[in-house]
């Protein structure tokens, strides 16, 4: 079975392991499995003919032996089941616990490996890590300050650092955004015609991934088939199996204690998580109340200079008036300095023509 439906499994496993009811039952069916003998069925030891797996194909498993179901009753496992059988174990209808010799597989999420890039590709443009704008000290400067706060979350930060990562470089990008958003950048055609170009590449990339994941569900559906026409051959030697109770409680309590540890890490990355969210917040925050700060004082600067052009003008409008009155007021007495010249000279005019007239009225009566 490819490594997808691998994860496809184990997710199911986990998921359907979350509850504590599980737990009690497969200790009730345990304690019933071992004092009963009348109720055990077993399997041979070709169990692993009716899975699938990465090393089958489909030939091989046409080529099974058919089994005689006249003979032998069908045993019906439900969905549920035939999942928990593939890590190891499994319920079956009738109330008891088969087991089968499997290797020994840790238990821990399988990671896909996935091949190199090579050198001569080109890099991905959408990227969350915005080199430009933050370097790998501010990440670790971060999860040092963290560290020093909760010393016990080193071990964590370690395993973690790849999801911490990408949630410090995701504030960050929200941080950025903000700060473009109120500088009033101008939007670049070309970034967008690149952000356009990788929405499209990455919808066709879902559109593989969902059509590889119906494969690989056709795949162990086929397989869920052969499953269980094959059941009831494979369940018939394995009684020494299930008598194993103490391998069986130990990996009962292995199983519990890597969920409570697994608890306890997710709880501590949470609240990894919650620092550099909060520490972020408080950024955003700040930017926010500085860019609210800028704005009212840009709105008091421009009140300000219309106070002072206001004022400039009235204060202008004064002083012209003020001008305006004494050059009239000058003129006024200019005009009324020329009226007196005027008289004056009328005066001194008729006074020269009566001293003329005095003048002659004597001259004549000399003669």
């Amino acid at each position: 079975m490819s490594a997808i439906s691998e994860e496809f499994l184990i997710t199911q496993e986990h998921e359907s392991s979350k509850s504590s009811n599980s737990e009690d039952s497969l200790t009730a069916k345990l304690d019933i499995m071992l004092h009963s003998s009348d109720n055990i069925i077993v399997e041979n030891a070709d169990f692993f003919k009716g899975s699938s797996n990465e090393n089958t194909d489909m030939d091989e498993v046409n080529e099974l032996p058919s089994s005689n179901d006249n003979l032998v009753p069908k045993l019906e496992i439900d969905e549920n089941n035939r999942i928990k059988y593939k890590s190891g174990e499994s319920y079956t209808s009738l109330g008891t616990v088969v087991r089968h010799e499997a290797p020994k597989i840790p238990q821990r999420k399988i990671k896909v490996i996935k091949p190199s890039r090579p050198q001569s590709a080109k890099p991905r443009r959408n990227s969350i890590k915005p080199f430009e704008n933050c370097s790998e000290k501010d990440f670790s400067t971060c999860l040092n300050h963290i560290a020093k706060k909760y010393p016990d979350y080193n071990k964590l930060i370690k395993l973690e650092k790849n999801d911490l990562e990408n949630f410090f470089y995701a504030k960050v990008k929200e941080f950025k955004n903000l700060l473009e958003d109120n500088l009033g950048n101008t939007v670049n055609p070309i970034k967008e015609k690149l952000k356009l170009k990788n929405r499209t590449k990455e919808r066709k990339r879902e559109e593989i991934r969902n059509k590889i994941r119906e494969d690989e569900l056709e795949r162990i559906r086929v397989s869920n088939v052969k499953y269980k026409e094959n059941c009831q051959s494979v369940l018939k030697n394995l009684v020494e199996v299930t008598l194993k109770k103490y391998q069986t409680i130990k990996m009962i309590e292995d199983v519990r204690m890597n969920k409570e540890v697994e608890k306890k890490r997710n709880q501590q990355k949470q609240t990894v998580m919650e620092n550099i969210r909060n520490l972020y917040d408080d950024k955003i925050q700040m930017l926010k109340e500085k860019i609210n700060e800028r704005k009212m004082y840009k709105i008091l600067h421009n009140y300000e200079h219309k106070m002072i052009f206001s004022e400039a003008g009235k204060s202008r409008k004064k002083e012209q008036k003020i001008a305006h009155e004494k050059n009239k007021n000058m003129l006024k007495k200019q005009v009324e300095d020329i009226k007196l010249e005027s008289k004056a000279e009328e005066e001194s005019i008729y006074k020269r023509i009566i001293k003329l007239y005095k003048n002659s009225v004597k001259s004549m009566q000399i003669v």
